[in-house]
């Protein structure tokens, strides 16, 4: 019930945000799709995917103000109150935060493609290739799980900069962004060598084909399983590190 409670308080938190970012971004693509013509539905469909490159700066900003307002507000000491481990703090603040994103994700996936599938109808295929229904889905699925991790790696970023930074008193943002920058790059590579250890394991397989030109055309593209694990594996390493991180910054 305790791990609940605080997955309930971190959606209560970041709710406020979520909710005014949510509504931002449909009152953008509303705007959008109610502007679209002959003469800009280009230009349209460039600016259809302007929130997707706000959503990073958002969960980064998330990432970091996770633990910075609880020191702010001394609500860390209610934390250390509780008979909690550290990783079930971050497990919860996790959850929250990957909750929102696949909530805006949705969303905003859903009103993008509604405003391209109306471009379609209006004004014929935007691209110089035609591509199937389970081509498109392909494309989506891909682009959209690398997205989702690409937010949740930026995420845990910051909340490790922000746990690191608070061990000393002086210097704090300096040290945010050099622990940033260095935590990035060691994962990265940790996630390399995990992918290599695991190379054995099958590849996922997607195909995209279509009509390009006058000449149809099919491309097989092979992602190997490895990576999806090493990722994982990432992932939970950082649940884990900032839990034992977080245990000593308060001295649980």
């Amino acid at each position: 019930m305790a791990f609940f409670s605080l997955y309930k308080k971190e959606l209560r938190e970041s709710g406020f945000a979520a909710l005014i970012l949510t509504l931002l971004t449909l009152a953008f693509h509303f705007f959008l799709y109610t502007r679209i013509t002959a003469h800009n539905y280009q230009f349209i469909i460039g600016s259809v995917l302007a929130p997707f490159f706000i959503f990073p700066i958002y969960f980064l900003a998330i990432g970091y103000r996770t633990f910075s307002q609880e020191w702010n507000d001394r609500t860390i000491y209610l934390l250390k109150s509780l008979p909690r481990r550290g990783y079930t703090i971050i497990l919860a603040k996790f959850l929250a935060a990957a909750t929102y994103l696949l909530l805006l994700i949705i969303l905003a996936g859903t009103t993008t493609w509604q405003i391209v599938m109306r471009t379609l109808v209006d004004f014929g295929p935007v691209m110089p290739v035609d591509l199937t229904g389970t081509s498109i889905v392909n494309i989506v699925f891909l682009t959209l799980a690398g997205y989702l991790w690409f937010n949740l790696f930026l995420y845990f970023m910051a909340q490790i900069a922000c746990l690191v930074s608070r061990v000393y008193d002086r210097f704090r943002w300096l040290i945010t962004i050099i622990v940033f920058y260095l935590s990035a790059y060691i994962s990265l590579r940790i996630a390399g060598v995990l992918a290599e250890l695991f190379n054995w394991m099958p590849g996922l397989t997607f195909q995209i084909s279509g009509i390009g030109g006058a000449e149809e055309f099919t491309t097989l593209i092979t992602i190997g399983s490895n990576s999806f694990l090493s990722l994982t594996l990432v992932i939970l390493g950082f649940i884990i590190g900032a839990g034992l991180l977080l245990e000593k910054v308060l001295e649980v």
